[in-house]
């Protein structure tokens, strides 16, 4: 699924929004001995040819101003500071804490709803069936 997801940034039809501090955290992830572990495949060299295929077709921001504070996880910070300050329509995760923003009452979460109702935050499965869906209309 997020291959196909980087598939339609790579051929054009998606914007992929990218900063160095999504970049970085990304390089981290792909290097982890856990990862590394699942994925032996995944050489330092195989991520670093990664994170330049996604300079070559991502759009790369300035960082972030901070627009919203999470204290859920301020590690996802960066991903919705990054949605917000690119306009983005859509904010692709899996990470339960993004994603727990759609419907969750506390008071971060409704927040973010009120301020960035035009930010939809879909899993990746969910995005696709979106974009399948608009493309045939």
């Amino acid at each position: 699924m997020a291959g196909a997801c980087l598939e339609l940034a790579e051929n054009g039809h998606v914007e992929l929004c990218l900063s160095e501090e999504i970049l970085a955290e990304v390089d981290d992830v792909l290097k982890r001995p856990e990862i590394q572990s699942r994925f032996p495949s995944l050489t330092a060299v195989v991520v670093a040819e990664f994170i330049e295929a996604l300079r070559g077709f991502g759009q790369l921001y300035p960082e972030p101003e901070k627009h919203f504070s999470y204290p859920r996880d301020s590690k996802d910070e960066p991903y919705l500071n990054l949605a917000i300050q690119a306009q983005a329509e859509f904010l692709v995760s899996r990470d339960k804490d993004i994603l727990d923003l759609r419907q969750s009452l506390d008071a971060a979460a409704v927040e973010f709803r009120q301020k960035f109702a035009q930010i939809r935050i879909m899993e990746p499965l969910e995005f696709l069936r979106t974009m399948r869906a608009d493309a045939g209309k």
